[in-house]
């Protein structure tokens, strides 16, 4: 009987044996598999982390780009109205030209289509139709009170009026004397 229990004794301590080494076994394999867990999870982050980056990148570098693009349209723009001034300024210079070294067909009365109407045959006045019209228009001008020269622009500030005395009660309420002098 006694060798019966060692043997039983040694079965079970082989059988608590084994039974901590699967224990161990399982426990190895638990903290290999959360420290896999844990460096995919690292790496995931890592990636997240990456991509958010690159994606800033790009936002950043489209927003400079469209930057870029916006201040080619304003050169482009400015370039534009630059040559349409310039060229303004040429038609106008060729104009003028062309007008000073033209006869002047504007003034030219050229032959007339009719002949002058003549009425009586006393001479016109001592003016002539040139300070007549001259003389008329001075006329027009100063009923309409236009002077040669521009009046002046107003003074900048008004000048301020002197502070007025602050009027007690007492005094605001006086009997004050009518148009005679009666109350």
């Amino acid at each position: 009987l006694a060798e019966e229990q060692r043997l039983a004794h040694e079965a079970e301590a082989a059988e608590q044996a084994r039974l901590a080494q699967e224990e161990r076994a399982r426990e190895e394999a638990d903290a290999f598999e959360r420290g896999r867990l844990a460096e995919e999870l690292r790496l995931a982050e890592q990636a997240r982390i990456e991509a958010e980056h690159e994606a800033a990148l790009k936002a950043e570098e489209a927003a400079r780009g469209e930057r870029i693009a916006q201040a080619d349209a304003e050169a482009d723009e400015q370039a534009r109205l630059l040559t349409q001034r310039a060229e303004s300024v040429n038609a106008f210079a060729e104009l003028s030209a062309t007008a000073t070294s033209a006869p002047d067909a504007a003034h030219d009365p050229g032959p007339d289509p009719a002949p002058a109407r003549e009425w009586d045959d006393a001479p016109m006045s001592s003016y002539g139709t040139h300070d007549t019209d001259m003389a008329s228009l001075m006329r027009e001008l100063s009923s309409l009170g236009l002077e040669d020269e521009p009046t002046p622009p107003p003074s900048q500030r008004p000048t301020p009026s002197p502070p007025r005395p602050a009027v007690s009660a007492a005094a605001g309420q006086k009997k004050r004397k009518g148009l005679f002098g009666r109350g």
